[in-house]
Order: structure tokens, then C-alpha cells, then sequence
């Protein structure tokens, strides 16, 4: 959160707000992909699935998120699935062979087009005002959203990193 948030000020952008909900459901797809590596099955056409991916694992209706973005609707839904949350999530994730840390996930973002315009709410991305962020092992998933979270934001100027 506080890097990214850094990142974005220093792009003369506002900060986002830390989402409850949002990181609820970072936490859950970061242990996921830890436990599952979900991003290793094939869906019915025999195409490959990406970090997106979810496993049948969970509460959670699972999803072979592929590179030509057929199922995105199962990713954005996540986050009503799992939480009070009420609009759809998007998601930024990225991997690292070792244990990945969030200096490591902010330089794998910034130098991708695509996931940078999530970061900095750029084109399509402009309306989005909260997010919610997880990071162990080889995963970081960052959720990002543009309702409300009934759940609440944590107190950043409170809020403890913690670090395993």
C-alpha cells in the first residue's frame, strides 16, 4: 500500500484509499496462489491461465483466467464473493522466483503499460479510488476498486506493515 501510494504521489497523483474488503480478498487469492498455483491449469479449450487464475479450492467460484480475457467477470467478482464489497475488483499480481518483496512488485508494474495505468488510474482506470494489498512467498496481488467499502479503510497513519 505505502509503496505504491509513494509512486503515486510521485507522479503528482493522490493517494488511494486502504481498502478492508480489497485486502481481504488480496490476502485470500495471495494464499491461494501460494498453496495452488492455480495459474498452472488449462481451461476447456486448453488454453494456459495467468496469476488471475483462482483454484477450486475456496468458497469461491474458481477460474482459469486466460491471456484473452474470456472469463475477467469471474476475476471481477471476487471481491462480492468473498466480502460486503458491492463493485467489481481489479486485480494487478505479479510473481518472483524467490519471495518476492514489494520493491521487487513496484518495479515488475511500472516497467508493464498495462499494469501501471492500474496503479496510476490512468484511461480506463480513472474512476478507481481504493485498494487493498497482499504480499507473501512468490505473490503479490493488489486489488483495486471504485465503490465504496461498507467494511471500512484502515488507519494508514495506525496501520502496522506486517512483514513474515
Amino acid at each position: 500500500y505505502y509503496i505504491i501510494n509513494a509512486y503515486r504521489e510521485s507522479q503528482g497523483l493522490q493517494k488511494l484509499s486502504f481498502s478492508k474488503s480489497l485486502t481481504i480478498v488480496a490476502r485470500t487469492h495471495v494464499s491461494d496462489s501460494n498453496t495452488y498455483t492455480p495459474e498452472n491449469q488449462r481451461d476447456s479449450r486448453g488454453m494456459q491461465g495467468n496469476l488471475h487464475s483462482w483454484s477450486n479450492h475456496g468458497s469461491w467460484t474458481p477460474v482459469v483466467y486466460t491471456s484473452d480475457h474470456e472469463y475477467a467477470a469471474n476475476m471481477w467478482s471476487k471481491p462480492r464473493e468473498l466480502t460486503s464489497y458491492t463493485g467489481n475488483g481489479y486485480e494487478i499480481s505479479s510473481w518472483y522466483s524467490g519471495s518476492i518483496t514489494p520493491e521487487d512488485a513496484l518495479d515488475l508494474w511500472k516497467n508493464s503499460s498495462g499494469h501501471n495505468a492500474v496503479m496510476t488510474t490512468q484511461g480506463n482506470w480513472s474512476d478507481l479510488k481504493t485498494m487493498g494489498v497482499a504480499i507473501d512467498g512468490k505473490y503479490a496481488h493488489v486489488w483495486f476498486g471504485s465503490a465504496a467499502d461498507s467494511a471500512g479503510y484502515y488507519d494508514v497513519a495506525n496501520y502496522q506493515v506486517l512483514h513474515p
